[in-house]
């Protein structure tokens, strides 16, 4: 079995890996660029816990081992950090009666004993939603506190997106986001009620938190990867599809048919991307996607692992150059153009930059076409089983 298939069946939720199985086959394997592989996939912890679990990491080489574990403790230690911050910054607007709902990274850490797995993967700030109403006033409060806006401009109504207000950074130098709404193509109250209604209450951090519901989770991480792959071309890695992967594959409540209605709606630009976007997601965690949200291209992890994991091993010494592989990688199979230089770059830089993605590209599409298997029929999208 190649690393990125054993890579993805490590991952995979739904069901417990068998561990001698495991223990048989990580050993035989061509480690190299995994480490940096799983840093931009953003899935070290995960990996780190999964192969932890059944002594799997002891059978592997030292170097590999102790490099893996030193790099998901720097990620374990960086979430106890945000903890710690959204515990103070909880206590605080509880204090005020602000009614306040967890979402994105600090929901999935304090709803992990009910979606396992989901606190397994680094996360930077803290976001969290109040009524639009409340969320000036919040974040004047904070700033009176002793946090200031990482933006130059203080403002909230200058600085901040149509969804959230400024991040402001405290003490503890962790990020605070004041959210109005969980989209900037969501109005604050529909947000509001979305994620009010049917709320899980839980006990966090000694707090009594709310967490959004599953079909709401679900959708956030759905929406969350869009915005990602608009404006970065990051949301096909791992760490956004692990999002959406521990929900389905510890629910059975997610409302499936408004998930539909969503698909259809403004909050997504491209519905087929996204619904094989989400079929890739519910393969990872051990589902399918029910048939009636349509036929699913569904994106081939494997496929895109396989040509990630040779980028890192071959051209990782090239930082500019694997930069553009990974980028037109993605880019290619989404059906985009090229990347662009950054605006207001010199004719000479746009000129090198446009030779380089366009290089990338080529040599691309050349390794798809000489592969095998699902990967040589023209693009690593595939149909998703029936």
């Amino acid at each position: 079995m190649n690393t990125a298939a054993l890579l993805l069946e490590t991952l995979q939720l739904g069901a417990d890996p068998d561990p001698e199985r495991l223990r048989a086959a990580w050993p035989g394997t061509a480690l190299g660029g995994l480490l940096e592989l799983a840093a931009f996939e953003g899935c070290t912890l995960w990996l780190y816990q999964r192969l932890r679990g059944p002594g799997v990491l002891d059978a592997l080489p030292r170097a590999f081992a102790r490099s893996l574990e030193r790099a998901a403790r720097r990620e374990a230690a960086q979430n106890l950090r945000v903890d710690a911050e959204a515990e103070t910054i909880l206590r605080r607007l509880e204090s005020a009666g602000v009614p306040t709902i967890l979402i994105k990274g600090v929901a999935r850490r304090a709803a992990s004993t009910l979606y396992p797995y989901s606190d397994a993967r680094a996360t930077s700030d803290v976001d969290l939603l109040v009524p639009a109403a409340d969320a000036p006033g919040v974040w004047q409060s904070l700033a009176q506190a002793g946090y200031h806006a990482v933006s130059s401009q203080p403002s909230p109504e200058a600085a901040g997106q149509p969804h959230h207000l400024p991040p402001l950074l405290g003490p503890a130098r962790v990020a605070v986001e004041i959210h109005t709404s969980t989209s900037r193509l969501v109005r604050p109250e529909e947000a509001w009620r979305r994620s009010s209604g049917d709320a899980r209450v839980l006990r966090w951090s000694g707090l009594d938190v709310r967490v959004p519901a599953p079909t709401e989770l679900l959708w956030h991480s759905v929406t969350h990867a869009a915005r990602e792959h608009e404006l970065y071309e990051m949301g096909f890695r791992l760490r956004y599809f692990q999002d959406a992967a521990v929900i389905l594959a510890a629910s059975d409540g997610i409302d499936w048919a408004e998930i539909g209605r969503r698909l259809e709606s403004s909050e997504i630009d491209d519905r087929d991307t996204m619904l094989g976007w989400l079929a890739a997601a519910a393969t990872l965690g051990g589902r399918t996607i029910p048939n009636a949200l349509g036929r699913a291209r569904s994106f081939n992890l494997e496929g895109s692992l396989r040509w990630r994991l040779g980028v890192f091993r071959w051209g990782g010494r090239w930082p500019r150059l694997a930069g553009h592989l990974l980028t037109e990688e993605i880019r290619t199979e989404l059906g985009q153009p090229p990347a662009r230089a950054a605006a207001g770059a010199s004719r000479l830089v746009r000129c090198r930059h446009g030779c380089a993605a366009a290089s990338a590209r080529t040599g691309y599409r050349l390794w798809r076409a000489l592969q095998r298997g699902p990967a040589s029929a023209g693009s690593i999208y595939r149909p998703a089983p029936a």
